[in-house]
Parts: structure tokens; C-alpha cells; sequence
């Protein structure tokens, strides 16, 4: 057997566990158990774990810590594969090398085995180097410690740590828009972390492949992590559902997933405002068009040994409708779809008033008349606040937002003397 120690904030919560068939399953400890699981590691496990544990063992790693982890098959995966020398279905190895420096406060390590892993990344000569970490997603995204302009790898635990994501070729200003949009998110009330577009050539420490051809990035704070080195637990909505990273879009698996999901979840386990938050978000992502908040894009976060989640600050917001018209936008046969359902409708082109208001029906909320107006006083702020974050709009943003705003029904209800 192959065995991985689990710790939350410090405190041991299990033990994560390969057998020779390449089996894998998570046992808790029962003094973690006996105290409430405080830390908590997840709510799924909070909901599902007994005194005894789990008895059943999969063949892949456990969904909670697959999501800890780049996607299978995704440009990031296969970068870390190629350092480490692993297969893309190794995730056991994978997370044994680089589990010193995963999302949240989560730490797994300590593998004891007979074939031994990879030699951890993050054990090097100081057990405070961060070389690579484990960022979840599909594409190439690095950890890096900034001083003043300049952003370097390896990071160093204690370091200003920003996540720096390189754009795809094929779509080079994705900075831009996402930097412009999530501006646009911030603007208007919702949090989110300090973020801005990085010119490529104050990256340091990266291979020269990853910069190629490459001429701005984006980088944006990361909130989970301290200058005075602590660590702030969070999970994302695939976790919480424990589902498989190719989930992450709800419509294919073990179970149907769609906003109406997410809002009912957040009813019922989160802290007190965290359904307002949602609600705000969910008008952002319909006003932004954006068709990639998926359910690796919402998260929880937790405080010390809080066991009732608030929601995480926003993180990738972006107008995706922008970053290809053909693709993702308004020039598909049927118009951009939500990555995540409103309960009827995926379709932008669906998004009424009353396929909102449905939508609020079936989460169930105490005051549904309240939530509707949430959405709509948030879609009006949205428009109000767009002047002051149009200056470093691409043009291309300001252009498709003036086609969806004028397409989509809940918002062409205000599309008049629009300032796109």
C-alpha cells in the first residue's frame, strides 16, 4: 500500500490511501471525527463520514482530491506530468509530489511506500520552496511571489503569492478581458482579490516555451494565502457536490447540476448574506455574459475551524462571449449558453424575467419577491457602474457586450443609452 497523511490547518484528519490494485480511498481519523472534523476538510465529508469511515475504494482518486489537482488531459497537467515523469492518470503520484502547496489549506503529504513517488517539488533544499503548485483548471497558471513589478517562480511561503495565467494563442487578450471584467465585478460591490494585466516580460523563473509569442498575462492575488504564510481553507462546488473535475459543467455524471444546485447548497450551509452575495453573482455572470462559470468557478471559503462557509472572493469572471464570437458568443447558431443552467434554460437568449423568476422559484427561498429584485437592482448596478471601467475595454468587449445586452431579454430591458 501506498499511504498519504491529509492535514487541514495543521491538524491531521486522515489518510489517504493507495493499495496494490491501484485502489484508493480516504480514512479519517477518528480523534478529527471525535472533535466535530474541525478543521473542516470538506462538506461532502461532513455529511457522509461516520465513526467508522468510508468502506468502499475506487479506482480513481477520491473526487475531492482530484479537484485538488490540474484537469486530466488539460496544457498544465501535462506540463507538471513531463517535470514529474508521470502518466496523466497518475493523480495519486501527482498529488504526493505537490501536495506541500495545494488550494485551501489542505496539505498532503508524508508517502511512505515501497516503489517510492516522485520527489515532491515543493522539497528542496527549504521546505518553504514553492517551485510548482497545484492549481486546479486546464489551463497554464502559475503561483508566483511579486516584488514590485516583477513576478517570480520559485515562490517562497511568506511571499506576496499571485496567480499569473498565461493566455491561449489563439485568444491574446484574455488578459484584458478578464482583467476588465472582473474591474467591472469590483466596481460594483462584489469582492474581489487585487488583480491586474502583467506585461510577459516581468515574468521570471518560467520556462521560455510558456512566454513565447506571449505579450501580456494576468495575475491576480491569491486570497488563501497570507504574507505571514498561513493558509485559508476553501473548496470548489465540484468538491462540495463530490464530482470528477469533467463534471465541472453539470450536465453529464453521477448527478445533474445547475445554479438552482448551487443556490440551494448555499441556502442551507452558508453564513448569513452568502444567498444575496449569489444572487449578485448570478446577475453578473448573465450581465457579463459570461458562459464559463462553471462549478469549479464557485467556492467556499472557511475561517479557522468554522464549520459554516462564506463564499470565496470572485475568481475567474470573465466576459467569455468576447473572447470568440464563434466559439462562445452570439455567432453560434443559438447564441452563447450558461455553463450552469438557471433550472429551464441554458440559452442567453431564454434569460427573461420570467425564466429568473423561475429560477428564484426553485431555490426556494423565503422571499422570493426580494431575491428577483436582488437580481434586477444588480443588473441596473452592472449597467450604472460599466462607465467607469469602459476606458480599458478592448474594443471587441465593448462590442459584443452591446449585441448581448441587446439580445439577451432581462437585460434589453435596459439596453437603451447604453455606454458600451
Amino acid at each position: 500500500m501506498k499511504v498519504l497523511t491529509v492535514a487541514v490547518s495543521d491538524v491531521s484528519v486522515g489518510n489517504l490511501v493507495q493499495d496494490r490494485h491501484e485502489g484508493h480511498v480516504f480514512r479519517p481519523e477518528p480523534a478529527w471525527l471525535d472533535g466535530n472534523q474541525r478543521p473542516l476538510l470538506g462538506l461532502h465529508y461532513r455529511q457522509s463520514l461516520g465513526q467508522s469511515g468510508p468502506s468502499l475504494s475506487s479506482s480513481h482518486l477520491p473526487e475531492w482530491f482530484e479537484n485538488l489537482l490540474p484537469e486530466q488531459d488539460s496544457e498544465l497537467r501535462r506540463l507538471l506530468g513531463d517535470r514529474l515523469g508521470l502518466r496523466q492518470g497518475q493523480s495519486f503520484a501527482l498529488l504526493g509530489a505537490l501536495g506541500g502547496d495545494l488550494p485551501g489549506a489542505v496539505v498532503v503529504g508524508g508517502a511512505s511506500d515501497d516503489d517510492g513517488f516522485p520527489e515532491p517539488v515543493n522539497q528542496t533544499e527549504s521546505q518553504d520552496d514553492l517551485r510548482l503548485s497545484a492549481l486546479a483548471g486546464v489551463h497554464l497558471k502559475f503561483s508566483m511571489a511579486r516584488s514590485g513589478t516583477r513576478f517570480t517562480l520559485p515562490a517562497h511561503r511568506g511571499d506576496d503569492l499571485w496567480i499569473v495565467k498565461i493566455p491561449q494563442a489563439d485568444i491574446p487578450l484574455l488578459p484584458q478581458i478578464e482583467c476588465v471584467t472582473m474591474q467591472w465585478a469590483r466596481s460594483a460591490g462584489l469582492t474581489v482579490p487585487d488583480c491586474e494585466v502583467v506585461a510577459a516580460s516581468q515574468l521570471f523563473g518560467l520556462d521560455a516555451f510558456v512566454r513565447q509569442g506571449i505579450a501580456d498575462v494576468f495575475a491576480i492575488r491569491r486570497y488563501d494565502r497570507s504574507t505571514d504564510g498561513s493558509r485559508t481553507h476553501q473548496e470548489d462546488f465540484a468538491q462540495v457536490l463530490n464530482l470528477m473535475p469533467r463534471h465541472k459543467y453539470g450536465d453529464s455524471g453521477p448527478l445533474r447540476a445547475s445554479l438552482v444546485a448551487v443556490g440551494r447548497i448555499i441556502r442551507d450551509a452558508a453564513a448569513d448574506g452568502a444567498v444575496e452575495d449569489f444572487l449578485r453573482r448570478v446577475a453578473f455572470v448573465i450581465a457579463s455574459g459570461n458562459t464559463d462559470a462553471h462549478l469549479k468557478n464557485w467556492s467556499f471559503i472557511y475561517h479557522g475551524n468554522d464549520v459554516i462557509p462564506s463564499m470565496a472572493p470572485c475568481y475567474d469572471l470573465v466576459s467569455t462571449i468576447a473572447c470568440d464570437v464563434d466559439r462562445f458568443g452570439w455567432g453560434l447558431t443559438k447564441g452563447p449558453t450558461l455553463a450552469l443552467g438557471l433550472g429551464a434554460t441554458k440559452l442567453f437568449s431564454a434569460v427573461s424575467r420570467a425564466a429568473v423568476s423561475d429560477f428564484i422559484r426553485r431555490l426556494a427561498l423565503p422571499r422570493p419577491e426580494a431575491a428577483l429584485q436582488t437580481i434586477l437592482e444588480a443588473i441596473s448596478q452592472f449597467r450604472f457602474v460599466w462607465s467607469g471601467v469602459a476606458a480599458d475595454a478592448p474594443d471587441i468587449l465593448k462590442s459584443a457586450l452591446r449585441e448581448h445586452w441587446r439580445r439577451t431579454p432581462i437585460l434589453a430591458e435596459l439596453e437603451s443609452d447604453l455606454p458600451w
